[in-house]
């Protein structure tokens, strides 16, 4: 089975392993094999995890998990540009801003295309507890990211819909999704602290709102809470959902109770995402005739509830927060309409 790419960012420390080993499985002894490799790094840039598993009643998966930290080069000299009257505070936080800039302006480059198109999922980390200014520089990053995984995805569909017109004379409907104008891949950003005190609700608040607009999915995982006041789960069990809900790849799924497996191609995969509401209609009156049937129809629900979530997250998109709140309403309401 080929295997999935996840990228997980960050600054410098051993947390994004931790995260890693609490949301994907891992056997005691590759755990422990993880743990020694980490011990003997001084930073964790390159570092890859090839054993990652996703094992879900639906489908299993195996991931290669590449992590980067945002560290200066071996010739580069971050923070000797201090300015006069800078304190302490302010010099690490023009260092790690500097870091962080360089890292996402790397990225988005031309030389680092390659490494973009092999990815399913991009996460980035950030600590709770640094200034709003840290994080509004993180958001403006991400959403330079965000618009250049779209850009590229819109280019690569379009050339694609003109080699079909050259093949096939061009009088073929047009079959695009809305996936096919963004980036189907999964994009998370992780807040966290670990120091022995408190992050006001108010300061959570504000990252949310800014968080809107990066076009990454925000996660809380020191939530107090497993559930926030829409019912949707939250902390660690949401970045576990989204894990699992998203649609990798290459993965294995169970199709029968002998535990039949086969490999979903992106083909296939889009052929389910573009049929995905005919199905629905057409199979909940067949519920219990076909266990087949009723395994695709779950499955299908599943990818759709996903599909509401990404939309709502292209809305960011749209500066104004009434425009985006009334586009992310109507379209689910439409949806919820056809089910």
């Amino acid at each position: 089975m080929n295997k999935n790419q996840l990228l997980i960012v960050g600054p410098r420390n051993r947390n994004k392993i931790s995260f890693v080993k609490n949301c994907f499985e891992f056997a005691q002894d590759q755990s422990d094999r993880i743990d020694e490799q980490v011990d003997t790094l001084v930073d964790l840039s390159g570092f890859i995890i090839d054993e990652a598993e996703i094992n879900t009643k639906y489908y299993t998966a195996k991931v290669s998990i590449w992590v980067d930290e945002f560290c200066p080069d071996n010739d580069e000299t971050v923070g000797e540009d201090k300015t006069a009257g800078e304190t302490a505070h302010d010099s690490q936080l023009s260092e790690e801003s500097k870091l962080l800039k360089n890292w996402c302006d790397a990225f988005i480059s031309d030389e680092y295309k390659e490494v973009r198109d092999a990815l399913d999922a991009l996460v980035f980390t950030f600590d709770l507890d640094v200034p709003l200014e840290y994080i509004e520089l993180l958001i403006e990053k991400l959403s330079e990211i965000t618009d250049r995984l779209d850009e590229e995805t819109c280019n690569a569909n379009d050339e694609d819909v003109e080699d079909d017109d050259d093949d096939d004379g061009g009088d073929d409907e047009n079959t695009n999704t809305f996936n096919d104008f963004q980036w189907n891949g999964l994009k998370l950003i992780l807040g966290y602290y670990d120091k022995d005190i408190s992050i006001s609700e108010d300061k959570i608040s504000q990252i949310e709102d800014l968080m809107f607009s990066s076009g990454f999915e925000f996660i809380n995982l020191n939530s107090k809470t497993t559930k926030n006041e829409f019912g949707e789960k939250s902390g660690m069990l949401r970045f576990r959902e989204c894990i699992e809900t998203h649609e990798w790849s290459s993965i294995n799924t169970t199709k029968s109770k002998k535990s039949a497996t086969s490999n979903t191609t992106n083909t296939e995969k889009k052929k389910i995402s573009t049929s995905m509401i005919k199905p629905l209609l057409a199979s909940d009156k067949r519920v219990g005739e076909n266990e087949e049937d009723e395994f695709k129809s779950v499955e299908e629900l599943e990818m759709l509830i996903s599909k509401i979530k990404n939309a709502k997250i292209s809305a960011s998109s749209m500066r104004n927060k009434e425009e985006r709140e009334k586009y992310a309403n109507d379209l689910v309401s439409e949806i919820m309409k056809l089910i």
